[in-house]
């Protein structure tokens, strides 16, 4: 115990020595007086009063959910985007191979009709009792213009239809016609990029150019009293139509109009005599070539030949050495090959002049002429859209697919018009 009494002895003496100086005995009074002096905080300085108290507490770490939500929705939308877009009709480019698709064509009631080249599959697409022709297929191979005269109708129209006919659009109407009552116009002829169709109107013995666009807008005239057989080709650009053309009514040129038509022509080839013979004009896919036939008539041998152009008006070339007459040059879809018609003959009934096919390299070598099938008629050769093969009809009505190459034996095809071109 005595030990007890001690520590708590000394402990108090330690706590004593080193405890700090006591408060005055005034002091709490003086802090009560200084309280009941000072006025009340206003409410609003006070945030509790005013701010949620979910707010004013201290926040809680939760899971970062937004970052994983956003990239969920990017997802769906991206795969929304793939089916949408995987749903949609692929097209081909406007110039280059495409894959072959259905053949176009005016049966022998003048009814418009696709089928497969090998006549598989028929189906009709223009209405009972009309007069329909010329059915050309837009580059993207999504649409057909044709011409068509109505049941009991005394003018002709400008018809597209869609691929599979559900979609019926006339373009311009009150076009001309033949006593028999078909269309006499020429064309349809397709804009590269499927915008405007050009066509050929004849008045008073010279054809007028025409374009009409798919906005919904009038037709416009591009060009007045150009030659019989004008032929319209479109610049693979889309800028322009070459076509021929006469500066005076009787010599015949090569002529180049830009569209829609707002400048003066420009004659790109030289000018020759040549009655009723005019050039037949063709564009190279590159846009820089222009193919075109050029001389007169002078009998079975005359001086009608294929000549090239550079699309500058530059360089006019003969394509080859023969001294045949040379007709309807034709592109392949990629432009390494030339097609056209070598006068052999004339027509047994008529004595219209008939042809053999001749495939040739742009410089003139590597000549193929396609044997084993009876002359042609004019005009009577297309490019298939891989390039592989031509759809031709010869003298007798007959139609065939010949091998560009001219090795494979022709394979009979019961009909001639033409191939729509669709995405590889």
């Amino acid at each position: 115990m005595t030990a007890q009494r001690d520590f708590d002895r000394l402990l108090a003496a330690w706590l004593a020595a080193d405890a700090p100086a006591r408060a005055p005995h005034a002091l709490a009074a003086a802090a009560i007086a200084g309280v009941a002096r000072t006025g009340r905080r206003p409410a609003w300085r006070i945030p509790e009063r005013w701010i949620p108290m979910r707010l004013s507490t201290r926040l809680v770490p939760v899971p970062r959910l937004a970052p994983i939500l956003v990239i969920v929705v990017l997802l769906v939308v991206a795969v929304a985007a793939v089916i949408w877009i995987g749903s949609r009709p692929r097209v081909p480019l406007p110039f280059g191979p495409a894959r072959p698709g259905v053949l176009a064509y005016e049966s022998a009631t003048h009814m418009i009709t696709v089928s497969n080249v090998d006549g598989s599959g028929p189906k009709q697409l223009s209405t009972d009792g009309s007069m329909n022709s010329n059915p050309t297929w837009s580059r993207d191979g999504t649409r057909i213009a044709f011409f068509s005269v109505p049941n009991g109708g005394t003018s002709a129209q400008l018809v597209v239809v869609t691929a599979d006919g559900a979609i019926r659009r006339v373009l311009s109407s009150g076009l001309e016609t033949t006593p028999e009552g078909l269309p006499l116009v020429g064309g349809p002829y397709w804009a590269p990029d499927g915008s405007a169709i050009a066509y050929l109107r004849i008045r008073d013995q010279t054809e007028e150019i025409d374009v009409v666009s798919l906005d919904g807008s009038a037709p416009r005239v591009l060009v007045t009293g150009a030659p019989l057989g004008a032929n319209p080709a479109w610049k693979p650009d889309g800028s322009a139509l070459a076509y021929c053309g006469s500066p005076d009514g009787v010599r015949r040129a090569v002529y180049l109009v830009a569209v829609p038509g707002n400048s003066t022509p420009q004659q790109l080839s030289q000018a020759l005599s040549g009655d009723l013979v005019c050039p037949d004009v063709a564009w190279s896919p590159d846009g820089r070539t222009l193919a075109y036939r050029r001389g007169t008539d002078d009998g079975p041998t005359g001086g009608i030949r294929v000549w090239l152009l550079d699309a500058n008006g530059r360089n006019e070339r003969r394509l080859t050495d023969s001294n045949a007459v040379e007709m309807n040059p034709l592109w392949s879809p990629n432009g390494d090959r030339i097609a056209f018609g070598r006068r052999v003959g004339q027509d047994r009934s008529n004595g219209a002049p008939t042809f053999q096919l001749v495939i040739v390299d742009p410089d003139g070598r590597n000549e193929v002429a396609i044997n084993g099938i009876a002359a042609l008629w004019y005009g009577s050769w297309a490019w298939s859209p891989d390039g592989h093969q031509l759809l031709v009809q010869t003298q007798d009505n007959d139609n065939y697919l010949v091998d560009a190459a001219g090795v494979k034996a022709p394979i009979s095809v019961p009909s001639w018009g033409d191939w729509q071109r669709l995405a590889e």
